[in-house]
């Protein structure tokens, strides 16, 4: 009988553990980030929060990382959303599946100088 994840963190050392856990979730291993959510409630948990939102582009209504965060309302967000989570390797994160559809407004100010003189051009997308 294989021991579970929460069986054999107290056997780890903690900073071998999360370093292991933040390779994995680099490699886009769900599992891993889901693993680290468990700790949320161990002795490390201070450091987790702040560790899960490295890794995470979700919407605030969805997992507020500017509140304190349960194991289980992680947990139970992750078990929902977990078909829906996609890992970027150009950001480093999971993110939502249709959060990269999402319409984003942005302005670029674009600044030119000819004979000493500058001139600005704004504009809205």
């Amino acid at each position: 009988m294989n021991p579970s994840f929460a069986q054999i963190v107290p056997l780890i050392e903690k900073d071998t553990l999360l370093k292991t856990l933040k390779i994995s979730i680099l490699n886009g291993d769900k599992r891993a980030y889901r693993d680290l959510g468990s700790l949320l409630e161990t002795p490390y948990a201070e450091e987790i929060p702040a560790i899960l939102q490295d890794f995470a582009f979700f919407p605030s209504e969805l997992l507020d990382f500017n509140k304190p965060i349960s194991k289980t309302q992680f947990l139970d967000f992750f078990y929902k959303n977990q078909n829906l989570m996609t890992y970027s390797y150009l950001f480093n994160a999971f993110f939502i599946k249709g959060f990269d559809k999402e319409k984003v407004e942005f302005r670029v100010n674009i600044v030119k100088e000819e004979r000493g003189k500058k001139y600005n051009t704004v504009k809205d997308f």
